[in-house]
């Protein structure tokens, strides 16, 4: 993050008016790095007080991600994500193109699907390893025990519940997404569910109600994991959500890799070049 005044802007993938962000390409000292920048949510102001304004600070960092807020120009506060070195994979996932609908059935998944699921592991996923059982970012970290790890996305500022972002990541390693699902894994994300909601009631007063708890498929990075929103937190996803609930359901009838998932998908998705080369 401290090396962003040395970054050369090479192209833009991505712009949202909606989200009030946009996803630049380009380098630091010749390392390709992908910046995402967004306005942060006002904060509530004091009547004859101070403009808290902020300053440039990076707030964490984990492996190849860090994330920080500062000012694009005097009264414009952003928050930063950045990561460096950013691979081809991160570069197609933001940069903007054309989407289709993808109805995935049991059989595309086992020929097509799980072996390039498998290519997406590894050192990949190094900075989910750290957070469970590193101790990185622990001083985030809101719940432990031995089936799930509960923290703050790293984009929500703690304050403002309606942006309330939350991820829950499941401890157990050999669970890549929702297709390694069956009817035994229904214990834990009914205990996932009723913990974080209990975890969140008791620090923001946010009843379950209020709460949109679900999957990505596809999800952005393959280890097992729950988002926790805030149900007035809008979200960029249809097409690729799940509900908890709506899994746990499925799972009564079948294993999830028994199913047909209808999803949306980018064109410039490795995965979408695999199944319709």
């Amino acid at each position: 993050m401290n090396k962003l005044d040395k970054f050369i802007v090479e192209q833009v993938l991505q712009t949202s008016e909606a989200e009030k962000l946009t996803i630049l390409l380009g380098k630091v000292d010749d390392v390709p790095c992908i910046a995402k920048i967004s306005r942060l949510p006002l904060p509530d102001f004091n009547i004859n007080g101070k403009l808290p304004l902020s300053v440039h600070e990076q707030l964490d960092a984990n492996d190849i991600y860090s994330w920080g807020s500062g000012k694009v120009d005097e009264n414009a506060s952003v928050y930063i994500e950045c990561i460096m070195p950013a691979t081809d994979t991160h570069i197609a996932k933001y940069k903007e193109a054309q989407r289709f609908v993808v109805r995935e059935t049991p059989e595309m998944y086992t020929n097509t699907v799980k072996p390039y699921i498998e290519t997406q592991r590894g050192d990949r996923i190094d900075w989910v390893r750290g957070i469970l059982f590193q101790g990185v970012e622990a001083d985030r970290v809101l719940f432990r025990d031995d089936q799930f790890v509960l923290l703050p996305n790293s984009k929500w500022d703690q304050q403002n519940v309606n942006n309330m972002s939350m991820l829950a990541l499941v401890v157990q390693t050999d669970i890549p997404s929702i297709r390694d699902l069956t009817s035994a894994h229904i214990p834990l994300l009914e205990h996932i569910k009723s913990k974080s909601s209990e975890v969140i009631s008791s620090k923001w007063n946010v009843p379950e109600s209020q709460l949109k708890v679900f999957f990505h498929y596809h999800p952005t990075f393959y280890h097992l994991h729950v988002h926790i929103v805030h149900i007035n937190n809008e979200q960029n996803d249809f097409g690729r959500s799940l509900l908890v609930d709506s899994v746990i359901d499925m799972l009564d009838s079948k294993p999830i890799k028994d199913h047909t998932l209808t999803y949306f998908m980018s064109e410039n998705h490795k995965l979408y070049n695999l199944l319709f080369p």
